[in-house]
This record gives structure tokens, C-alpha cells and sequence, in this order.
């Protein structure tokens, strides 16, 4: 297994499960194994072939390669939205004050870097690609009252082992701001959305900053409530690259994504209570005894048919052609949060289906988990170490963080 260090940052906590989760338990079993037949159906074989230059490449669409808690819940993260880590799933996060982060003014961030092993595969290719791999994440959230706004970025890298001046590096990033309504039931979120490349070949430096497009998220949290809904929709986006080299691609592609999620408190307490977001509010304790239970159903349209057709970025830096598949792709995400030693230690674990872009290639199922262990104090503020990981068929991550309770 592969690992990571990695530093997250905020300044923000025996478990007893209520009755009543068998039937979500089931409802999420029945929907995965739905899922896992419609992925199945309409598979076929194909030979590899060269790459042909007059196709796209698609950057891997799918799958939570960052933050220690969203890693840890199966990226089952849109009806959380909470902390800097879940900008990229749900702006709503930028508003979305746990009731211990108190103040008019509050900051947080989140920043990782994880060393995966060699021939890791990142899209679900099927095979993955001659190259080590870098995946690198961080962001922060300026929250002003009842107002937030905060940057994120996540790169993946690509650098052929045997090859030293052949790299690939693609990143998406976004910038947004989010607003709590009155009444702290309601979140909304929106934001530019873009992503950029670097390809780094003999002969070959191209690089683009960046190709926006928009994204928008919607939190419902009624207040004194023990369940949140979220959805959050991203539209495609696509940059262009130079005429420049006739191995390169046209463009880089990355098609329009939607997600609908349900989390769930089993214990004491209200999952959902008053944001304290000025100065004379005084903050509360979050729920502790219990189990939060989230889940989300994901889709992911087909590539962008702006720059004809398109191929996968993995099979693209083995010289090999694979062809991405032209209808939506679907999927599940399930996690699950306790605090069996209040204040000291938080369990989180977790599965997701994620589907395969490519005709041949069947849906894998992850397994995830992570903890945080409080350490001690530290400039009055507690200071805690967390792990996660996510394991799946050619694919292994692990990574390690240190940042306030």
C-alpha cells in the first residue's frame, strides 16, 4: 500500500446507533447492486490500437482522490458539505459552519500529497499506465458572517519511469463563494470551475492555465433537524491545445457532472443546528454520541462532443488508444461517522461503485476508513493526527494528515 503525508489545517469534535438504519442499510445494498447490473450491461472487447492524435483526451472524471475525511466516507460528501475538503464536491461547504466554528470571521484549509505506487489505475482503465503517480490537493475558505469564499485545486501527475523528460499533469480547480440563508436551513453555492494541463514530451512544453466552466450546489439542513439532502451540478468543460506537435491531442476534455446526496444522524443531539456567524454568538458542541450514515448517487455525462471524439488520458500516455464510452456513467457513494471516545477519537468507513468510461472495463468497488485521534493542546486549540485510505482493484492510496480537532 502506498502512503501519503499530508498537513490539513482548521480552526474548529461509544458511539449508541439509534434503530431504524437496517432499512437505509438495505435501500443502499439494493441500489448498489442496481447499479453494479446497469454498469455491467453493454460490454464488449476491443483490441488495443495506437493512439490516434485526432482525438481528446478526457481527464479521469471520477473518483475522491483527496481529504482525509472525504476519503475516509467513500467520498459520500454532497449532503455533508463541510470544510475546505468538500469545495470540489459541494461549494455549499463554504457556508456551511460546523455550531463550534464561531465568529464573524473564520478561515480553514486543507492540503495533500500523496505518493501513489507505479501502474496505478487512476480512470478504472482497466490497466492503469506506465508511470508513477502524483496526486496533489489543497484549498482554503475565507467565511465572512453568513457569506464564504475559498479556492481549490487538484492535480494529478503522470511521469513515465523509463522516460524522465515524459511527464503529464492535469488539474481542475475552482473558485466560488456560497451563501447561508436566514433561518440557516438553506445553503447555496456557486462558482467557476476550469482545468488546465501540462504536457511535458521531447520536443513538446504546452501548458494551459486554465478553460472555465460553471458549477452550482444547493444544501438543505432544516434546522434542529437529523437529516441534510445536497445536490451539486458541474457543466463540461473542455480545453484546447496547440497545433504545436502530432502526438498531442486536440484538447482535454471533462464532461458535465451531477450529484445528489442524503446524510443522516442515529443518536443524541440535532445534526443540524444554528450557525454561530458573528461575534455575539456564542458557539455549541457538534453531535457526538451516535452515527452519521451519508450517502450519494453520482452521474457523469458523456465526453463533450464540441471536439469529436474522445480517449482516455491513462491509455493516451501508454500510446495506446481507448475509447471513451459515449453515454452517462452512474454510480453510488455510502460512508459512515462515529465517535466511540468522545472528543479523543472519530472512526469513519466507507464504499463507492465506481463505473468504467471504457467498453471492456467493469465497475470496482472501493473500500474505505480513516480515523482522527486527538493528540493534545495546542495555542488553545486541539490538535489531532487522522489517516484514510481507499482500497480497490489496481488502485491503493493511503494518507496521513496532522491538523486541529
Amino acid at each position: 500500500m502506498s502512503s501519503s503525508p499530508a498537513i490539513e489545517t482548521s480552526n474548529s469534535r461509544h458511539s449508541r446507533i439509534a434503530g431504524g438504519c437496517t432499512p437505509w442499510a438495505r435501500s443502499a445494498l439494493l441500489l448498489l447492486l442496481a447499479l453494479l447490473a446497469v454498469e455491467a450491461s453493454a460490454r464488449t472487447s476491443s483490441d488495443d490500437v495506437p493512439y490516434d492524435p485526432s482525438y481528446a483526451v478526457e481527464i479521469p472524471p471520477i473518483g475522491p482522490f483527496y481529504g482525509i475525511r472525504l476519503r475516509g466516507l467513500g467520498g459520500a460528501y454532497t449532503a455533508v458539505a463541510e470544510g475546505a475538503e468538500g469545495m470540489l464536491t459541494s461549494l455549499a461547504s463554504l457556508a456551511n459552519r460546523r455550531p463550534d466554528e464561531a465568529g464573524y470571521f473564520h478561515w480553514t484549509g486543507t492540503f495533500s500529497w500523496v505518493f501513489p505506487a507505479a501502474y496505478l489505475d487512476v480512470g478504472n482503465n482497466g490497466r492503469g499506465a506506465p508511470a508513477g503517480f502524483t496526486l496533489i490537493a489543497g484549498g482554503f475558505a475565507l467565511r465572512f458572517g453568513s457569506l464564504g469564499f475559498g479556492f481549490f485545486i487538484e492535480g494529478i501527475g503522470m511521469a513515465d519511469q523509463a522516460e524522465p523528460d515524459r511527464a503529464v499533469n492535469m488539474n481542475r480547480a475552482v473558485l466560488g463563494g456560497a451563501w447561508a440563508l436566514p433561518g440557516d436551513s438553506w445553503v447555496i453555492g456557486a462558482g467557476i470551475h476550469s482545468i488546465g494541463y501540462s504536457f511535458e514530451m521531447p520536443n513538446v512544453d504546452a501548458t494551459e492555465g486554465g478553460s472555465p466552466y460553471l458549477g452550482a450546489d444547493l444544501l438543505w439542513r432544516p434546522l434542529g433537524g437529523r437529516y441534510r439532502a445536497g445536490v451539486s451540478v458541474k457543466l463540461p468543460g473542455t480545453a484546447k491545445l496547440p497545433a504545436s506537435h502530432e502526438s498531442m491531442p486536440p484538447a482535454v476534455v471533462r464532461p458535465w457532472e451531477f450529484s445528489v446526496g442524503a446524510a443522516y444522524w442515529f443518536g443524541d443531539g440535532e445534526l443540524n443546528k444554528p450557525m454561530a456567524s458573528d461575534d455575539e454568538s456564542e458557539s455549541t458542541e457538534p453531535p457526538k454520541t451516535g452515527l452519521l450514515v451519508t450517502a450519494d448517487v453520482f452521474v457523469v455525462g458523456p465526453p463533450p462532443d464540441s471536439e469529436g471524439p474522445v480517449a482516455g488520458l491513462e491509455a493516451y500516455f501508454a500510446d495506446e488508444l481507448q475509447v471513451t464510452r459515449q453515454r452517462r456513467t452512474l454510480g453510488l457513494r455510502v460512508g459512515g461517522e462515529t465517535e466511540p471516545v468522545p472528543d479523543r477519537v472519530r472512526l469513519r468507513a466507507g464504499t463507492w461503485l465506481e463505473p468504467s468510461r471504457f467498453d471492456g472495463v467493469r465497475p470496482r468497488l472501493h473500500w474505505t476508513g480513516g480515523m482522527d485521534v486527538y493528540l493534545f493542546e495546542l495555542f488553545d486549540h486541539g490538535l489531532r493526527t487522522s489517516l484514510a485510505f481507499d482500497l480497490a482493484p489496481r488502485y491503493r492510496v493511503a494518507g496521513i494528515s496532522l491538523g486541529f480537532w
